[in-house]
């Protein structure tokens, strides 16, 4: 945060000697303050955005050239686990799920994200304590707010269906 911090003030004071519908120095700090915000607000969903961890807007391609791909490689490449590998297997052999290149596509119920929560849930975090990596497994898979994904596929208003197809992976 700290490098943000001169560029804000730059911005502010720029935005301040500009000329506002209105006059008064309380006025014109709100409104430099609100499109300083705005700017830094849509910078940071088009930087989410293209790593696959933000809403689609369309505005990714404006800061494509921005960010490197060594970011999305550290993020496929971190630590798979023995556990992750195992289930992978598994869904893959059930056609749950294909492997395609560096990353998966997830086949399960026509690719619901609620399965694809579960499952990830089921496979990272089998007792309810455990942190799942939601950024990395989110770029390996193409799916973005995986966070929430697994949330309300964890905590279901009614009960679903599909889950004993999950559940027979891990019968063991």
């Amino acid at each position: 945060m700290i490098f943000i911090a001169p560029l804000i003030k730059e911005d502010y004071n720029s935005l301040t000697e500009r000329e506002w519908f209105c006059r008064s120095a309380e006025c014109k700090a709100v409104e430099a303050m609100y499109y300083i915000c705005k700017v830094y607000h849509d910078e940071i969903e088009y930087i989410t955005e293209h790593i696959g961890l933000g809403q689609k807007s369309g505005k990714a391609d404006v800061i494509k050239n921005r960010l490197s791909s060594e970011w999305q490689a550290k993020l496929k490449l971190q630590q798979e686990t023995e556990r992750e590998k195992k289930y992978f297997a598994k869904a893959i052999e059930a056609g749950l799920m294909e492997k395609d290149g560096d990353s998966y596509r997830w086949l399960h119920n026509n690719g619901l994200k609620a399965s694809l929560g579960y499952f990830l849930n089921r496979v990272f975090n089998p007792k309810g304590t455990a942190q799942i990596p939601c950024k990395r497994l989110g770029v390996l898979f193409g799916v973005t707010r995986l966070d929430t994904v697994i949330y309300q596929a964890v905590n279901p208003m009614k009960p679903q269906k599909w889950r004993t197809e999950i559940d027979n992976l891990f019968d063991d």
